[in-house]
């Protein structure tokens, strides 16, 4: 049991920034997922780490909001089991994404409508929604 976090950052819009993780990552790659996640490191906090990895993956630095934290349930694949507490920030960003590509493909903007297509799709990550609807849980259903 281990502690990560899940950002999700918005333009002025209301359209979430996503990343499609680099075809090399080896927990899901080539899906789509929020617009950072990762791991919080040992001494870390949430705020911290969220901060850390959306300057790491996609390049932006801007003032972050804690949300919530779940306990999400057990994931797996063949050689990775993924059992976390997820720490949800978000913020917004209005302006142009520098990926880092060793760890991201590429990033996009989407409407709620058009993430849930591409979940529908199997087009992201198994916990992105799951992430999603606890965040929409959170901050009430004017969000979406």
């Amino acid at each position: 049991l281990h502690r990560a976090v899940a950002v999700l950052l918005f333009d002025s819009r209301g359209r979430l920034l996503i990343q499609r993780r680099a075809p090399t990552k080896r927990w899901h790659p080539g899906l789509w997922t929020l617009s950072a996640t990762g791991h919080v490191r040992s001494g870390e906090t949430y705020d911290a780490a969220a901060a850390r990895e959306a300057r790491e993956e996609v390049g932006v630095a801007v003032p972050l909001s804690y949300v919530t934290k779940f306990l999400a349930p057990t994931l797996s694949d063949e050689e990775t089991i993924e059992n976390e507490w997820v720490g949800i920030l978000d913020g917004e960003f209005d302006g142009e994404a520098t990926p880092d590509g060793a760890e991201v493909d590429r990033v996009a903007r989407v409407t709620m409508g058009g993430l849930r297509s591409m979940d529908a799709r199997s087009m992201m990550t198994p916990d992105s929604m799951m992430v999603v609807e606890r965040y929409l849980q959170a901050r009430g259903p004017q969000t979406a």
